[in-house]
């Protein structure tokens, strides 16, 4: 792997290639010095060793021979075009693990990159972009001086998964603290799990499921990795800003688009506003494509939603029969005022003790059927839903949609679908819509 680090020969270029190489050094990795030529004739002075292109290159090479030495290789490259094209273009190109470019000073200041070139370098680049803003905490962290402390957002996406994995290949290094921070809008959770709001905000019900999530999400991560919580009203990047200065970060390490997404995103992306206003180093990592949803690999808890009828029941039984010995057990039924006991009651009926499942009663009053399944299977986490459904005459069909179809489409887990009189077999598969 390689650093590359875009230098326009300015004094904070040079200050940032001194801090490249030291981060070189305790990566592991060669560095390469890019310079781009720009302008009209840029690529006639590169192609015919014009003035431009000799003294480019001669200053690139006698920075390259003044940081190479016993443990760092460092390369230099000169390029003419777009800067950002090319820049994008020679950090794919060289398989970068990071492209560093620095800014004048704090975040408000005027940046040494046209805020032009660092939009357009960001939104093209395949490879993980590093803005540089604050040298003292990477030089001392690199030279084993300072722990670094980096601060990762993520929103439980495969995007937001990837910014971890970049960071997490630093902590692994050592001298590194991780905090993995979640925005969220209080009244937009409270609606999905189902879960009465708080005039203080967030409530403890709803921050104890989110954080459950997280963990259950993200998996197994980097041991001593802190996790956070962010209620916020406003704006995402705002609560991520507030959050490195609370926490003191020296990194903030986020998801990016790239420029093949819609311009009406890019507009309003968080990475975009942290671009400009990050009062740390920024790390903008690509999102990449987003991966098809899969089916878990195995089941091991079940909501199983019923309307205690026979037929409804019977989506019970199936259930029963995919979870392992041990497994979890949600069993729901969405009831009116006064009547939870009643449904606890002939709900306890449908498992048997010695089934050996863990059986848990679920009795919300809703008179929403499909909202309240779709927010039990979110506060619950559970591997996916299983329901019944009915055979519905041409009437039915003509006035809405069935209670499955909607949980089908707006469940966030896989719904399993059984059939009346199913035959032996696979019940049917329903994955959410992505839209």
């Amino acid at each position: 792997m390689t650093l590359v680090l875009g230098t326009d020969f300015h004094p904070p270029s040079r200050r940032a290639t001194r801090v490249g190489a030291a981060l070189a050094e305790r990566l592991g990795q060669a560095m390469v010095l890019l310079h781009v030529l720009g302008g009209p004739f840029a690529e006639r002075s590169l192609a015919h060793s014009g003035r431009r292109a000799r003294r480019g290159l001669a200053m690139l090479e006698a920075e390259a021979a003044a940081l190479a030495g016993p443990g760092l290789d460092v390369g230099a490259e000169l390029r003419s075009g777009p800067p950002s094209r090319v820049l994008a273009q020679t950090a794919e190109e060289l398989q970068a693990s990071c492209l560093i470019l620095a800014t004048e000073g704090t975040a408000a200041a005027e940046p040494l990159w046209p805020n032009s070139t660092l939009e357009r370098t960001v939104r093209r680049s395949t490879r993980p972009v590093l803005i540089l803003r604050r040298e003292g905490p990477l030089r001392s962290w690199a030279t084993g001086d300072a722990r670094l402390r980096l601060l990762v957002a993520t929103d439980l996406s495969p995007a937001s998964e990837k910014a971890l994995n970049w960071a997490a290949s630093w902590q692994a290094l050592g001298g590194c603290s991780l905090t993995l921070v979640r925005v969220v809008h209080p009244p937009e959770q409270h609606r999905r799990l189902g879960i009465p709001p708080s005039p203080a905000g967030l409530s403890p019900e709803a921050g104890v499921v989110l954080l459950r999530e997280m963990r259950e999400r993200l998996g197994t991560l980097p041991e001593g990795t802190a996790l956070r919580i962010v209620p916020a009203t406003g704006r995402v990047a705002d609560a991520l800003m507030d959050a490195a200065e609370r926490e003191r970060a020296d990194m903030l390490v986020v998801a990016s688009r790239r420029i093949a997404t819609l311009r009406r995103h890019w507009e309003g992306s968080v990475s975009r506003r942290l671009l400009h206003l990050a009062p740390t180093n920024l790390v903008c990592v690509p999102a990449g494509r987003e991966p098809v949803p899969a089916a878990p690999a195995h089941l091991s808890r079940l909501l199983v939603a019923t309307d205690l009828s026979p037929q409804g029941n019977r989506a019970v039984d199936y259930a029963r029969s995919l979870l392992p010995n041990g497994g979890a057990l949600h069993l729901l039924h969405a009831t009116d005022a006064g009547s939870a006991a009643e449904a606890c009651r002939r709900l306890a009926t449908l498992v048997p003790p010695e089934a050996g499942l863990q059986v848990h009663l679920e009795t919300p009053p809703s008179s929403d059927p499909a909202q309240a399944i779709c927010q039990a299977a979110e506060r619950l986490g559970v591997d996916a839903v299983c329901l019944a459904i009915r055979q519905r005459g041409g009437l039915a069909r003509v006035l809405g949609e069935s209670i499955s179809t909607r949980v089908v489409n707006e469940a966030s887990v896989p719904v399993l679908l059984v059939p009346p009189a199913s035959p032996p077999g696979p019940a049917w598969l329903g994955l959410h819509r992505q839209d």
